[in-house]
């Protein structure tokens, strides 16, 4: 996957802060958006390939890391930061239900669940032999979920679980399982491009394909195929950018921001 041309790592974490960034000004338009009808398509546009995009950068960010705990733990920081943002803006703001409901988001949680999934799984491959391997990926998957399942049926009858494993425990987080089962794969068949594109192929058409059909290009879903687009012109090498703590740092930052301004104005 190494080659000199294409897009590095801190390129294209810097296309997915571009693209998150823009598709949170519905917290800065709120309840406006609506009546710009080209930048609420843009905002609806850049949305889909994101999530994913932070997933396949976090499998290769695990891979080139020395020290996989300490990763794991400063996911869990960030989730806890975030989680805490949120809970200063509901609490100190008199902000309406559905504005409220805007912040769902934690990056953080889904990231770290699929950061867990591949520590999970290169343990259990380090107990097993090579003609075992599928057996630790059948594993992994149906313990991610497994967990993601229990907790958002549990949610739905008791929101104390829900408000645990969405603010304090990262269980109920964005996409799961989906996007953290999506990052266990990109890093168990990190070596063969052709599989990653496939499996990037396989998560984002269906939906893409659905809402080409209901809606044309006038549709927002179709826009995650950017991500296999993405992949295909990563060059595999970290590249020049940010300090590597700078998005947990904007992610809460950019957000509040917008929060704030919206709230005053």
């Amino acid at each position: 996957m190494n080659t000199t041309k294409g897009l590095s790592g801190n390129q294209l974490k810097i296309i997915g802060i571009v693209l998150m960034t823009i598709n949170h000004l519905d917290l800065l338009f709120y309840p406006n958006l609506e009546h710009i009808p080209w930048l609420n398509f843009l905002v609806l546009f850049a949305g889909p390939a994101v999530a994913p995009l932070f997933i396949f950068l976090s499998s290769e960010g695990y891979y080139y890391t020395r020290n996989k705990q300490k990763y794991l733990f400063t996911l869990l920081l960030g989730f806890w930061g975030m989680s805490l943002v949120k809970f200063l803006l509901t609490h100190l703001l008199n902000l309406s239900v559905d504005y409220e409901n805007l912040l769902f988001m934690n990056i953080f949680g889904g990231i770290f669940q699929a950061v867990l999934a591949m520590y999970l799984y290169d343990s259990i491959v380090k107990h097993f032999k090579e003609k075992k391997r599928i057996i630790a990926i059948l594993l992994i998957c149906l313990l991610v979920l497994l967990l993601s399942s229990l907790f958002w049926m549990s949610s739905v009858s008791n929101p104390m679980y829900l408000k645990i494993g969405m603010d304090i425990v990262p269980v109920v987080v964005e996409g799961a399982p989906i996007l953290p089962l999506m990052g266990l794969l990109f890093h168990i068949f990190r070596n063969n491009k052709k599989i990653i594109l496939l499996i990037a192929l396989l998560f984002v058409l269906p939906n893409s394909i659905i809402d080409l059909l209901s809606n044309g290009l006038s549709g927002s879903m179709w826009s995650a195929l950017l991500l296999p687009l993405f992949i295909l012109f990563y060059n595999g090498q970290r590249g020049n950018g940010p300090n590597k703590y700078f998005f947990y740092i904007y992610y809460p930052l950019h957000i509040a921001f917008f929060v704030l301004i919206n709230y005053v104005s």
